[in-house]
């Protein structure tokens, strides 16, 4: 294990706001990085958010801990999932690898007002999602701390992918506003042989 008083950190937001998207009709998208980032070893995540258009993804409405799938350049973070697709002709798999997830506790973002006569909910339109880790000085056996084995020689882009709790890309129209707050590690020394 690498000790990290010897790597250089950068923390970087990623957001929906400035991404080109792979379809414009779905959470695919990525956000190139302005200067490469060389050797990158470890990612820690700092904050995950979303923040839904309306109590629906893909159609169907929102329920309690309903999760969303966050994909980050393939890195296998949480979970492998395998989507099997069954065809007339041949099985076709579909394979995707969640770094984070967000589960959408829809109650407790839920208002109640309580009347003698009436109890009703305020919606949850435009309402935030979001998981806080630790600062950027934890320990690497940290769970939110993504080890790249072998080491990423030169970052420059971030591909990311939501999805719903049936592993289908989110529709974009769905979801307001995306954030992941990430911190880099990377080595930048130089190593001599003997």
């Amino acid at each position: 294990m690498q000790n990290e008083t010897i790597l250089d950190k950068k923390i970087l937001q990623l957001t929906n706001g400035g991404a080109r998207y792979y379809n414009n009709a779905k959470c695919d998208f990525y956000i190139d990085i302005l200067e490469p980032i060389k050797n990158v070893t470890h990612i820690k995540i700092l904050k995950s958010s979303v923040r839904l258009n309306l109590k629906t993804l893909n159609g169907a409405p929102v329920i309690d801990n309903d999760p969303i799938y966050i994909s980050l350049n393939n890195y296998n973070r949480i979970n492998t999932y395998d989507n099997k697709i069954v065809n007339t002709s041949n099985n076709i798999t579909s394979i995707f690898n969640s770094f984070e997830v967000i589960n959408l506790n829809v109650t407790s973002k839920y208002l109640i007002m309580a009347n003698t006569q009436i109890s009703s909910f305020i919606e949850i339109n435009g309402v935030l999602f979001e998981n806080i880790y630790t600062s950027t000085t934890s320990d690497f056996n940290d769970t939110s701390v993504y080890n790249i084995i072998p080491h990423e020689p030169s970052l420059l882009r971030f591909n990311i992918k939501l999805y719903d709790k049936y592993y289908n890309l989110i529709n974009k129209e769905d979801i307001i506003n995306f954030e992941l707050l990430v911190c880099v590690y990377s080595n930048n020394k130089k190593v001599t042989m003997r």
